[in-house]
């Protein structure tokens, strides 16, 4: 992970980089995420199921091994919970103010096997998942039947919308709005009742 500084005028400026330590890497589009202060950043690691939060220089502040592989992160508007896709389920984490991890809930896992990406809704009382689920054909499994899912906190599924195809890549509009690409080419807006 290399940390870029921008200045006001936008010149960038390498600022840090963290290696992971000899037993993980980073692979498959992992995404970091910064917290709203940015001094703290955090970075999946897919290859061995951790989470890491370094410092503003790339220094490693704490680290996490958790329940699956993690695919993409997500925190609350206030920094102070992070949401992480497991690809079989979603794992919901406090985060302290210096960086480190406590597992509050993962969200059950059903007959959805692919969780792509995940938001919170303004107050980070809620979250939406972009869920798929495994269509095996030759032997491969393709994802189909995606859903957008509203939960609570505690895990409870409040609410849920087909996408019409795949669910992949969700973003969350500052006006509540959810964006997600589904599948054929096709871009899906949703308007959650839940909020």
């Amino acid at each position: 992970v290399t940390l870029v500084e921008v200045d006001r005028f936008g010149g960038l400026s390498r600022k840090g980089t963290f290696t992971p330590p000899c037993d993980s890497d980073f692979y498959s589009w992992p995404n970091p995420a910064f917290s709203p202060k940015g001094d703290i950043g955090y970075a999946p690691s897919f290859a061995n199921q951790m989470i890491f939060s370094l410092d503003g220089a790339g220094e490693l502040i704490s680290s996490r091994r958790l329940p699956g592989k993690p695919w993409s992160l997500r925190l609350s508007p206030d920094g102070k919970l992070l949401a992480v896709s497991l690809k079989q389920s979603v794992a919901v984490l406090r985060v302290s103010e210096s960086g480190d991890f406590s597992l509050i809930t993962t969200l059950p896992s059903s007959s959805q096997i692919g969780w792509d990406d995940v938001a919170f809704n303004d107050q980070g009382t809620y979250l939406y998942a972009a869920s798929n689920e495994c269509e095996t054909r030759a032997s491969l499994c393709f994802l189909a039947n995606g859903a957008v899912v509203t939960y609570d906190l505690q895990g409870k599924e409040l609410d849920r919308v087909s996408t019409g195809g795949s669910a992949l890549s969700l973003s969350r509009s500052s006006t509540g709005q959810l964006a997600v690409i589904a599948a054929s080419n096709r871009l899906a807006l949703i308007e959650p009742r839940v909020r």
